[in-house]
């Protein structure tokens, strides 16, 4: 039951105070038909807008059920035009892009009902008002009469207590009128019903009660009603303070749409305008395209890397050394280095940090103990092979047949500096496993090696071998224009392997090597060469470099019996000479020299070879974990494959965010775009707008629809960049093949891919904050007069 008690309302425009209503008292009934009649001007209008919270009013007190609305809260009135109030407006207010059904079923979402509940209901009110086989049609589909008949069922659907209507059949034709005016006044049996009209006749044929205004006063009141009097008022409103004292809480509940259905709302509007919204989704997506294609390259080319790393594990074995690089150690030093400005204005000179080898080359003191750390910890299933080297080098004289007679010439066995052209690797390598060189390698004529005597010529997928290794083989003489070799003058060839005591003779102190015609080469070991292997066509990066393999138990015999020797025993005997000139020597160069002999059988090299790039960070965690325990004798690791790959991957990195900040820029300028498309939809909906908060809709909930708008032309954006920069990647792919023979260089990856969706949201829900907070300001009377 509403009572007005002197309402006064001002408008204030520019610096004129417009009076439209001076002093209001009116009580109504429970129950009645009341009609507002007046002129235009006369405040009708904003009397009903008072009484139905679309607006304010300036002085006075509105009560309801005897409880005053001083104190209403934008919630309170929100939930009042929800739960009490109905609208029937002269233009019917329907949203046009919601079907008839779905119009019905808005106010009843801010409520909080189900979702079957819902329809039943709207089912049941628009079989009420003779729409049950038009419910699923669009406004623009329905006759005037019709449309009005569903603005009186969604009036109707909360089972309000006042219904007010507005002109409610000034748009329709006699007939029509008639079948309104008769559906209102039924309505108006168990409910108030406030109509607000110009036509006397149509208050005069409907309504129980006739209120007359002018100038923003009550002139004449029909059937007036004083609520004080009413015996049966005063117990209903007595009543109901005794319950709110006894609960000791507020009635008023809250109204809530849901981000579902502001999604759903949202979502039907965008429909009706399609075209506009692929083509703002897809100027959007410009900036996401960019990104997701950096983005592809960067994730390939790392992909790439650890593939290369992968390829290359075999050939990149985990080394322990006597002199190890330290990754850490050098990282740390860089970023330890001031960085000097170009240029600089100050009369000082500055001193540069130079980073030196003690910084970051690390001492490791090999043991017989950490040998055999490794072979109790390091597993059977990680490893396919392991090498220990000694530091000896292998005395070798190359064997040729010269006019019948034997001539025997010593070979370099030993790595030279100066790389590639200065000689490089040694061209005598100690072969791994055979199930390594079987998973690598073609044995292309021959047969692998069985025994310590026989040897195999590694090629690559050429069958090639440098003209320099050749030299260094005694299989090309220096300055031949030899072209090729055939395998079998290979297999012809033969070498003899020699011991220190069968080519070094002590004389008076000093150690010389013998003449090749005094070395008695019956006592030494003949070489001989059974097979010839090439890298597969599965192999990337294989373990050996070309040259000649030969077995572990050649090293081993070498080693066995160089330690018994005659030069190993006098340097033993005199560590402070060199045996080859008998002059003194340091405790380094001592060292070199007595392991190049063959007289230190613990290895100062180890190579590691995991089985799987899993299973080598087991064995990097299991070294790690040594040092852990072993702080004061901790053992280095290089790891080649790894020092390559971070830099690569670190420079990959280092372009990606370059090229992504300036990619971003087109992100920015999009978000741009689609906050100004959002402030053209919140114009375009303006009436949307006031039909909501006509309902209940807080204001905080129209900022919800337009939000949901801009997610969903996000996502859409986001999803159109991704799709698109996936489509792209198969011409990226199919071009860079075909250059490089590189694969899938661009891959774009799931998580980066939702990530990207996830932005593309972000930004456009953040430029259309502003249009958003400005739909939720807006008058909701004002929003309803909008066309």
């Amino acid at each position: 039951m509403l009572q007005l008690r002197d309402i006064k309302k001002n408008y204030i425009i520019g610096q004129l105070k417009i009076k439209a209503l001076k002093g209001v008292s009116l009580d109504f009934r429970k129950n009645e038909f009341v009609a507002i009649l007046g002129q235009s001007g006369s405040g009708k209008t904003t009397l009903m807008n008072l009484i139905g919270g679309l607006d304010q009013y300036t002085s006075g007190d509105l009560l309801i059920n005897g409880k005053s609305t001083k104190d209403f809260l934008d919630k309170d009135w929100d939930n009042y035009r929800n739960k009490r109030i109905g609208f029937i407006f002269q233009s019917y207010n329907l949203i046009p892009h919601q079907t008839v059904i779905a119009n019905v079923e808005l106010a009843m979402t801010l409520s909080g009902i189900s979702s079957e509940e819902r329809k039943k209901r709207a089912i049941e009110v628009l079989t009420e008002v003779g729409l049950d086989d038009q419910l699923y049609k669009k406004p623009n589909q329905l006759s005037g009469g019709q449309m009005q008949r569903v603005a009186i069922a969604r009036a109707l659907v909360n089972n309000p207590e006042v219904l007010l209507a507005d002109e409610p059949t000034g748009a329709l034709d006699t007939k029509t009128s008639e079948q309104i005016m008769n559906l209102i006044k039924k309505v108006a049996s168990d409910r108030l019903v406030i109509m607000v009209t110009h036509n006397p006749d149509l208050a005069a044929s409907y309504a129980n009660r006739v209120i007359k205004m002018s100038d923003g006063l009550i002139t004449d009141d029909s059937n007036p009603y004083d609520a004080s009097k009413d015996v049966v008022f005063k117990n209903q409103v007595e009543s109901i303070k005794q319950i709110e004292k006894q609960t000791k809480k507020k009635t008023r509940d809250k109204t809530s749409m849901s981000f579902t259905t502001a999604l759903s709302l949202s979502l039907k509007n965008l429909f009706t305008k399609k075209g506009r919204t692929i083509l703002t989704a897809i100027a959007g997506s410009i900036g996401i395209i960019g990104v997701a294609l950096i983005l592809s390259l960067s994730t390939g080319m790392n992909n790439y890397i650890d593939k290369i790393q992968r390829d290359t594990l075999s050939s990149n074995p985990l080394t322990i050394s006597e002199t190890a690089f330290d990754l850490n150690a050098a990282m740390s030093a860089l970023e330890d280095i001031k960085v000097f400005e170009k240029f600089p204005t100050q009369k000082k000179v500055f001193v540069e940090q130079v980073i030196s080898a003690e910084d970051v080359m690390k001492r490791n003191d090999i043991t017989e103990s950490y040998i055999t750390f490794l072979e109790e910890n390091l597993k059977e299933e990680w490893v396919l092979d392991v090498t220990y080297q000694t530091g000896l080098t292998l005395d070798i004289y190359d064997v040729k047949d010269v006019n019948e007679t034997k001539v025997y010439s010593k070979l370099q066995t030993e790595a030279q500096s100066g790389g590639p052209f200065g000689g490089g690797a040694s061209p005598w390598t100690m072969l791994v496993n055979d199930d390594f060189i079987n998973d690598q390698y073609d044995v292309i004529e021959g047969r692998l090696p069985k025994d310590k005597s026989e040897l195999v010529l590694i090629v690559d997928q050429y069958n090639k071998v440098s003209e320099t290794v050749l030299e260094r083989l005694g299989l090309k003489e220096a300055g031949d224009d030899l072209e090729e070799v055939d395998f079998s003058t290979i297999f012809d060839k033969e070498y003899e392997l020699t011991l220190n005591d069968q080519i070094y003779v002590n004389v008076d102190g000093v150690f010389r090597l013998k003449a090749p015609q005094t070395i008695n080469f019956d006592e030494t070991l003949t070489l001989k060469v059974v097979g010839i292997i090439r890298q597969n066509e599965q192999t990337d990066q294989s373990v050996h470099s070309t040259g000649f393999g030969y077995m572990k138990e050649l090293y081993n015999y070498v080693q066995t019996e160089s330690m018994n020797s005659e030069i190993v025993s006098f340097m033993k005997d005199n560590p402070n000479l060199n045996p080859l000139t008998g002059t003194a020597i340091n405790e380094a160069t001592y060292k070199t020299v007595l392991r190049m002999f063959g007289g230190n059988d613990i290895p100062n090299t180890i190579n590691i070879y995991p089985s799987s790039f899993e299973a080598k960070e087991n064995i990097k965690e299991t070294l790690i974990n040594y040092n852990k325990e072993n702080k004061d004798s901790a053992i280095y690791y290089t790891d080649l494959a790894e020092l390559l790959g971070n830099f690569f991957q670190q420079m990959v990195n280092t372009v990606s965010y370059v090229l992504i900040a300036f990619t971003s820029i087109s992100l920015v300028v999009s978000s741009i775009m689609i906050g100004i498309i959002t402030y053209v939809s919140v114009l375009e909906r303006t009436k949307e707008i006031g039909i909501l908060r006509a309902i209940g809709a807080r204001k905080k909930d129209i900022t919800r629809v337009f939000n949901a708008e801009t997610f969903l032309i996000g996502g859409l954006a986001g999803f159109i960049g991704v799709f698109i920069s996936y489509l792209l990647s198969f011409p990226i792919n199919s071009i860079v093949y075909n250059l490089t023979e590189v694969k899938n260089i661009s891959t774009l990856s799931l998580p980066s891919a939702i990530v990207l969706i996830v932005i593309s949201i972000g930004l456009t829900v953040l430029a259309g904050l502003i249009p958003a907070r400005g739909a939720s300001k807006k008058d909701p009377v004002l929003a309803l007069r909008t066309e």
